[in-house]
């Protein structure tokens, strides 16, 4: 549902509201009511409904789990619409990049888990302990690590 379906379907529950309150629905009183309903719930709907689209406070302790449920926000409109609104911050994108890189990187490793043999799993320590040489090798602060 995009948000011109989303603002009108609100402005009938504003009007549905309105009307089931005072009866008469004849009245111009009414009509500005109603619409000044709707956008009371648009913004409620905006501000709770759609916590992906907000910006994450960095300076905040944020959590993996409130990561994590901006993350299922967005898969779940992307199921249900094949569109979602990301935020519009680089650190909160950022934040989103790490996570699902980490999620993406744990299947890949569960996977491997499953499958990986003792001499794949030697090679693959070799492999990184090689990686860790080069690195020291190529930055002066960490050859003393």
């Amino acid at each position: 549902m995009h948000w011109q379906d989303r603002r009108m379907l609100f402005t009938a529950l504003g009007f549905l509201a309105v009307s089931m309150k005072d009866g008469n629905s004849e009245s111009a009183d009414h009509a500005y009511r109603a619409r000044a309903f709707a956008g009371l719930l648009e913004d409620f709907c905006r501000d709770n409904a759609q916590a992906g689209a907000a910006a994450i406070d960095l300076d905040s302790t944020m959590s993996v789990e409130a990561i994590d449920q901006v993350i299922e926000h967005h898969v779940r409109e992307l199921r249900t619409t094949d569109e979602t609104r990301l935020p519009e911050d680089r650190d909160t994108l950022l934040r989103l990049y790490d996570r699902l890189q980490h999620r993406a990187i744990r299947r890949e490793q569960a996977e491997f888990y499953a499958q990986a043999y003792g001499e794949m799993l030697a090679e693959r320590v070799l492999s990184y302990l090689d990686a860790e040489i080069a690195e020291r090798d190529s930055n002066p602060l960490q050859a003393s690590a």
